[in-house]
């Protein structure tokens, strides 16, 4: 009796387990220490367009960027060699999704068991930051066509106009070199700082 309940609280853990592993926001993978899947979520099976059965029993070299498999096994063998709390946070790795273009994920990795240990396995999370790299990759870009611009561009933030007024939050080249100041001397300040004794009030009201 005493067994049967043990094996039916075994059962049940393992079934809360499945679910929380299959149900995660992020992609969660186990590898043995060939690289070879063992498991994987819903949510990693999405981020490379794969199903579990084509993922598990292959080398996680083979959707994995050529030129990050070289560090990723730099990663596996510091976290595998240093023991069971060895965890190498804040990683990136780039996957080759099923259609071809590149996914950027973080991820964390912990190797379970024994180093020493046949059974040793690798536990991993990763976040998706595709969309992220791509926004930061789009905002430098449009960043830098602004700062070569020949026009003054001043960026403030949306406060009111009343006392002390909006603050500026981006200045380019171009206004450094026309007004004279220092981007350390204008951040943080209000714009008025540049209107001259002849400024027509009717006008910036207007505006």
């Amino acid at each position: 009796t005493q067994q049967m309940a043990h094996l039916r609280a075994m059962a049940e853990s393992e079934a809360r387990f499945r679910a929380s592993f299959d149900q995660a926001a992020v992609g969660i993978a186990t590898s043995d220490l060939a690289g070879r899947y063992l498991q994987v979520n819903r949510k990693f099976c999405e981020m490379l367009g794969y199903r579990a059965d084509e993922l598990i029993g292959t080398s996680y070299q083979k959707f994995t960027h050529p030129d990050d498999i070289e560090g990723n096994e730099a990663v596996r063998s510091r976290v595998l060699h240093a023991g069971d709390d060895a965890v190498r946070k804040s990683a990136e790795k780039r996957f080759i999704h099923r259609d071809g273009h590149i996914i950027t994920a973080i991820y964390s990795t912990a190797a379970i068991s024994t180093p020493a240990s046949a059974d040793s396995y690798f536990f991993s999370i990763f976040e998706d930051i595709s969309a992220r790299r791509r926004t930061e990759s789009q905002l430098s870009l449009l960043e830098s066509c602004i700062a070569r611009l020949n026009d003054i561009v001043l960026i403030t933030d949306a406060a009111g106009i009343d006392e002390p007024g909006p603050r500026i939050v981006y200045v380019n080249d171009a206004f450094v070199q026309l007004t004279g100041y220092t981007r350390e001397e204008v951040i943080g300040r209000s714009p008025r700082l540049l209107q001259g004794p002849l400024t027509s009030r009717a006008t910036l009201d207007q505006i």
